[in-house]
């Protein structure tokens, strides 16, 4: 099974596409910053579905300063509004490619963390407690 983070607010209708409400497999709060509260989804899907679930998500992000991202092993799924990057895991040229792209996105480059999100959701955060980790 793949998985998909997103954040609410990155959503046009600051909810879940109601397009791929199916996959959601939770729903929490999680501190972007010190004080930004956000509301995350995650959504859980076959890789039949990989397709259509980028698709829906390109289509339903606001147009700029965000991305959704669908890790599927060792490749990544970028997604930005109305395109997305694939990633494999070690390439740096994947990531730069990424990183490019949510610039022309205006997306904040402490938020492309690309690298550590293979194996983190949040990278700011520490994957065993969820906690914030400081500089």
């Amino acid at each position: 099974m793949l998985k998909a983070i997103l954040l609410l607010e990155s959503m046009k209708s600051v909810e879940v596409p109601e397009s791929v409400e199916e996959f959601v497999s939770s729903r929490y709060e999680h501190h972007l910053g010190r004080e930004q509260l956000a509301q995350v989804a995650k959504l859980t899907f076959p890789r039949s579905k990989l397709d259509y679930v980028v698709f829906e998500l390109s289509r339903n992000l606001r147009a700029r300063h965000y991305y959704a991202h669908i890790v599927a092993g060792d490749e990544m799924y970028v997604v930005f509004p109305g395109a997305h990057v694939k990633i494999s895991r070690g390439n740096d040229d994947d990531v730069r490619r990424a990183q490019l792209m949510g610039s022309s996105y205006e997306v904040n480059p402490e938020n492309m963390s690309f690298r550590m999100m293979f194996d983190v959701d949040h990278p700011e955060m520490h994957a065993q407690n969820d906690s914030w980790i400081d500089p």
